[in-house]
């Protein structure tokens, strides 16, 4: 009734802190208890259909040496690799073949009825083998095989078949037989299996053959046998299995007889009779001790010291097939529902002597003895094995865990019990009350050890003092302990002491005080403590100071304690093991402080309570739990495989475009679900950042990351504090709203207030210059109008030169046409009679008279520029009238034309092209020598040449006069400038121009119609042409 009450209390303890989706890991608590119940530490886990299986029959099941299991199923040619974690499937040529066996270098063999199935280089390959299809011929109920194999080197297995060992060679090919097996006199055999340190045992009848590994060396290995004892030499051992501490185990069988289930440890047999009604196949220890056994519908508890037989609970399925094991003290069974496991918890069972009984504390004497408290007797455990030492009849037995046993250095024993304090002498064999030296004064009870052994007693003050006096016991003297009590403690709110030098600490109800001599410090509630109630204490390697009180653990730092950690429950010791783990004994299991992390074992991981006394570690490092059912030891071997981690996101996310808010999952398993999925703790970093402490949180909410490439770490750790050797990365890209990048923004705000203050700069600068611009651009004002007035007085002066350049011209010409009229006039006065001579000199005036019109009517046509009548004139007389003029100006400079008489009468005006050809003329005489020759060419073209100074008007052919002399030439620089006013090359030469001939000619040839082209070099001569556009009426 008690436990009932204590399990639903321990119970709604846990719901208060549990969220919703932790009751499944409550439910598993509850089962795990129920198995501590039943004694023993086993942990079983099923495998079905759900967590992979191809399917639900499994009717085989072999252990590989690579740490993986081999799976048959029934009615199906699908077999299965399970390594813990995965499950990989293949397929077998045909339905019939039973086991399957991996050897070391993968490959696959399969027995099959009529011989083998090797898997070799991803294909199967067949084999016939007479021996095994006799030995199936002589079984006609194949409930097992009746063939065994062990696969030795490639293309190489061992095979018992029909009572007869064969080596068996794939490549090249042969079967041989292998040692004479009758001489032995154990025929038949059943099973040849090979055990975990490489030897090869032969289940016979009467006992067993043994060969010394390696397997593959057994032709060449003597055989020697080992003699099951006489009463039970008859039965015939079957489904051998190794267990752990090379302990074997067989079934014995015997026609008409009931089963037998049989150990041989060492030389060692032993033996128990199976009622007749159990027809067991398999029988095995588990790490614990514990016997187990199966028939083909039932597994069964077996304690083979006192025959007893049990059917057990933890295994529910409709048939069992088959059972293996890996010689560590894992076994694998085979059953209709799938596949179950069976492997040695966290926690094992020690001192099996002990039951189920309540071991409220531990102590080990200078003598290295164990000694336990427990409600019906004072254990001790020596070379010899325990001896139990009954309590006096009249002791009340009321103990108090981790504050009842006690060692003196005279060896003896203290024990506080409900009727205060007891001595116990061994050598005595006797218990003892411990009476203060000082009358009147009564022993309260035993607070604690000093250092050297001595304990310390707390005694009532016959003064009445209200909080007592201390002394210290060696076992034969007493000591006052001397401190001022500076505390309004009670003495009877006292609990326990621990010596630290140079304080002796006190712990009692209202909170914890030390003494340093005659100093006292006291600390309460208002220190940090709050009103939990001080168990232990715990001064750490490395001087820091921890304290049990309450369901907290709290750490003393500058003088104020400070919660660490909340076990739940009511903390009851503290140790820290030799490696640096700390390890914490509570009413809710051990907490194991690794890795900076809390790991919590219960009920679930093998203890078999979850209140736990005390701890203790041995003299191996072993650490051992006191518990209301038993002391437990650690056994971390049992599970020494880290998990492996999945990472996930969700469905609708891109690895390769992750937002914020993404929720990144990870997912564990633990090999062969050891530790549930539930209870596995994870650790995380991003971009290599420090790792997260590990805790139950499987999943990240990503929050605000810079966008760019980053990855995720994850590493899972279970129970037994393995973790994850090399976690898997999650790579992803990371991308936000260009409006929520702090970076980008921040670029952006610190651009921004850069184009500011460089706008401003820039504003401030424009400001200036423009200032400086305006004045600047007054003083430029002031210096134009000063350089055009400056210009239009040179353009005045230039003018005046050319005018006065063009009237000496124009005189010198006049002068000369009034000499020769004078002079003809004279000729005629002196003549007046000689009619030749006056007709003469009178056709002479005219012709110099005409002259003159001509000139003046050329500036007329410069100077006004009026529109001349145009008719038809032959361009060729026109040319040769203009060459003729030119001669009497340029008489020194010979002149060449080339009449063309296709070329015949075009629409012009005559005098204008009279002009023309002069100015020219004139202009490519000046531009030579006097040996130089001006030649003039016309002729009819459709295109231009040379630079194009005035384009004609628009016609489908053109005349073309060119006039083109032997002189200096025109360079680039100037050639566009030839046609302009005023503009001369001519201005520093002995021949000074005008600048007026080249304009004039542009001017009345514009007023034509007609184009102009110039085409010139340096010393190569000038072409000047001259286009008129021929119209079609009169070409």
């Amino acid at each position: 009734m008690h436990d009932h009450r204590q399990n639903f209390l321990y119970a709604l303890g846990i719901i208060r802190f549990i969220c919703l989706d932790k009751l499944l890991a409550l439910c598993l608590l509850i089962t795990a208890e129920s198995a501590a119940r039943s004694g023993s530490a086993a942990d079983w886990k099923h495998f079905t259909m759900s967590d992979g299986l191809p399917s639900a029959g499994v009717a085989g099941v072999t252990f590989s040496s690579k740490e993986k299991v081999w799976l048959r199923y029934q009615d199906s040619n699908t077999i299965s690799e399970f390594d813990g974690y995965d499950i990989a499937s293949l397929q077998v040529p045909d339905l019939t073949a039973s086991k399957v066996y991996e050897s070391r270098s993968g490959q696959i063999w399969a027995i099959h009825p009529a011989g083998l199935h090797l898997w070799s280089k991803s294909e199967w390959q067949s084999f016939s083998l007479p021996a095994i299809a006799a030995a199936y011929r002589k079984v006609v109920q194949r409930l097992r095989s009746p063939v065994s194999l062990i696969p030795l080197q490639i293309n190489q297995c061992l095979i018992l078949a029909n009572d007869s060992l064969h080596l068996f060679n794939a490549s090249p090919y042969f079967v041989k037989q292998v040692h004479d097996l009758n001489s032995s006199g154990m025929a038949p055999f059943s099973e040849v299996m090979e055990c975990k340190n490489g030897d090869v045992l032969l289940a016979g009848t009467g006992g067993i053959i043994w060969f010394d590994g390696p397997a593959k060396d057994i032709e060449q290995t003597a055989q020697r046998s080992v003699n099951m004892p006489e009463e039970i030499q008859e039965y015939q051992l079957t489904t051998p299995l190794e267990n752990a501490n090379e302990v074997f185990t067989f079934i014995g069988k015997k026609e008409g007889k009931p089963r037998i289930a049989v150990r041989l440890e060492g030389n060692k047999w032993s033996w128990s009779r199976i009622p007749p009604k159990i027809k067991l196949q398999t029988y095995w220890h588990d790490a614990g001790g514990f016997g187990w056994g199966t028939s083909f519908n039932g597994l069964y508890t077996i304690d083979i010291e006192n025959d007893s037989v049990e059917l057990s609970n933890a295994l529910k399925a409709g048939l069992i097939f088959d059972v293996i094991s890996d010689g560590a003290g894992h076994f694998w069974i085979a059953t209709s529902e799938g596949l179950s496991r069976q492997s040695p918890s966290y926690w094992q069972p020690a001192h099996p002597e002990l039951g189920e009984a309540t071991v409220f504390d531990i102590a080990r004497d200078r003598k290295n003895h164990l000694w336990m408290v427990t409600e019906d007797a004072l254990m001790t455990f020596d070379e010899k094995g325990s001896h139990a030492i009954n309590w006096p009849e009249s002791l009340e037995r009321i103990f108090k865990g981790n504050q009842s046993l006690f060692t003196l250095p005279n060896g003896w024993i203290g024990v506080n019990s409900g009727e205060g304090p007891i001595l116990f002498s061994p050598e005595a064999n006797s218990f003892r009350q411990i009476k203060s030296p000082v009358k009147n004064e009564e022993v309260i009870k035993i607070l604690g050890n000093q250092i050297n052994g001595d304990i310390v007693l707390q005694v009532s003050s016959a003064q009445g003092d209200s909080h007592g006096i201390f002394w210290t016991f060696n076992g034969e003297h007493f000591d006052a302990l001397e401190i001022d009590f500076a505390t309004d403690i009670e003495a009877s709110e006292y609990f326990w002491t621990t010596e630290l030098p140079p304080e002796i600490w006190f712990g009692a109800k209202d909170g914890i005080a030390y003494a340093n001599g005659k100093q006292w410090v006291q600390f309460e509630a208002e220190e940090g403590l709050r009103t939990d109630v001080p168990h232990c204490m715990l001064e750490l390697k490395d001087g820091r100071l921890w304290l049990g009180a309450g369901s907290y653990i709290y750490e003393l730092q500058s003088n104020r304690w400070v919660q660490i950690y909340f076990a739940r429950e009511k903390i009851n010791d503290l140790i820290e093991a030799r490696d640096g783990t700390i390890w914490v004994a509570s009413n809710n299991g051990v907490h194991r402080y690794f890795q900076k992390t809390w790991l919590t074992h219960n009920t679930i991981e093998g203890l078999p309570s979850n209140t736990v006394y005390m701890l203790y570690e041995d003299v191996t490092g072993s650490i051992f739990a006191a518990t209301t059912r038993g002391v437990s030891r650690y056994a971390p071997q049992s599970d020494m495989d880290a998990p492996i981690t999945n990472i996930e996101i969700p469905k609708e996310s891109s690895q390769k475009d992750i937002k914020r808010g993404t929720v990144v999952t990870f997912n564990s398993i633990d090999k062969w679900e050891h530790t549930p999925n539930e209870r596995l703790l994870y650790s995380y970093r991003q971009d290599n950042e420090v790792w997260h402490p590990f805790s139950y949180t499987n999943n990240i909410i990503l929050g605000d990351l810079p966008a760019g490439v980053h990855k995720i770490e994850v590493q899972a750790m279970d129970r037994n504090g393995n973790i994850e050797v090399q976690p898997p990365v999650f790579r992803f890209n990371f991308t936000i709203p260009w409006n929520e990048d702090p970076r980008l923004m921040t670029m952006t705000w610190a651009a921004g207030i850069i184009t500011l203050l460089l706008t401003g700069f820039a504003i401030n600068r424009h400001l200036q210059l423009k200032r400086s611009y305006a004045e600047v651009e007054k003083i430029v004002d002031i210096r134009t109008k000063e350089l055009e007035q400056a210009n239009k007085e040179l353009l005045q002066d230039q003018k005046m030169k050319a005018l006065g350049t063009l009237a000496s011209g124009i005189a010198h010409d006049f002068n000369s046409i009034l000499s020769i009229i004078k002079g003809s006039i004279q000729i005629i006065e002196e003549n007046p009679d000689d009619t030749d001579k006056v007709r003469k000199r009178v056709g002479r005036m005219h012709s110099v008279v005409d002259q003159g019109a001509g000139i003046v009517q050329s500036m007329l046509g410069y100077v006004r520029r009026k529109n001349e009548p145009s008719h038809l004139y032959d361009l060729n007389s026109v040319v040769l009238e203009a060459i003729r003029f030119s001669k009497d100006q340029q008489s020194t400079q010979p002149i060449e034309y080339h009449v063309n008489p296709k070329i015949g009468e075009l629409k012009m005006a005559p005098d204008l092209v009279k002009q023309i050809l002069i100015n020219l003329i004139n202009n490519a005489a000046d531009s030579m020598d006097h040996d130089g020759v001006v030649s003039i060419h016309l002729s009819l073209f459709k295109s231009f040449a040379g630079h194009v100074a005035l384009k004609p008007n628009k016609a489908d052919n053109y005349a073309v006069l060119r006039i083109m002399d032997s002189g200096v030439g025109i360079s680039e620089e100037i050639v566009g400038r030839i046609f302009e006013p005023f503009y001369t090359t001519k201005a520093f030469s002995s021949r000074r121009g005008t600048g007026l001939g080249l304009s004039m000619v542009y001017e009345m040839a514009k007023e034509m119609g007609a184009g102009l082209s110039v085409d010139s070099k340096p010393g190569q001569g000038s072409q000047f042409s001259v286009y008129f556009p021929m119209e079609k009426s009169y070409q």
